[in-house]
């Protein structure tokens, strides 16, 4: 199902799609454009630096236990669920972070990888950073 604001944000977001969608063959995809669209719409602030979405999450967690499970909820979420813990987590990172919004849409088309790459990738820019966060100063 597509989000209820379709309408309303399809003068936004079809122009864009170009031939990298067509809801004949790919429905999937097509959704991810808007769900993906509507949480930039949410937070706004996007960056052009190549990062994952973990990257991102990481500089909001630091050393919160519940951020950090809701991290390990959103690497578990399924295709159907994603959609909402993303919504979640972009609305715990709020506007001092910047979000990579190209990428969490090109990561959202291949959430189903087989081996997960994605989910692997997230994991390890998020605990990478946490490492960097917490390292005691030399």
């Amino acid at each position: 199902p597509y989000p209820p604001t379709l309408a309303r944000m399809a003068k936004h977001v079809v122009p864009y799609l170009g031939e990298a969608w067509n809801p004949r063959s790919r429905a999937d995809d097509g959704y991810w454009f808007f769900a993906v669209g509507a949480l930039f719409a949410a937070h706004g602030t996007h960056t052009n630096e190549n990062r994952s979405f973990g990257a991102s999450y990481a500089a909001v967690a630091k050393n919160s236990d519940s951020i950090k499970a809701r991290f390990t909820q959103l690497l578990n979420a399924r295709t159907d669920t994603l959609p909402e813990y993303l919504r979640q987590a972009v609305s715990l990172i709020g506007e001092g972070v910047s979000v990579n919004y190209y990428r969490l849409l090109d990561d959202c088309l291949h959430w189903t990888a087989p081996g997960r790459p994605v989910q692997l990738k997230w994991a390890r820019d998020f605990y990478l950073a946490q490492q960097q966060t917490t390292a005691p100063a030399n």
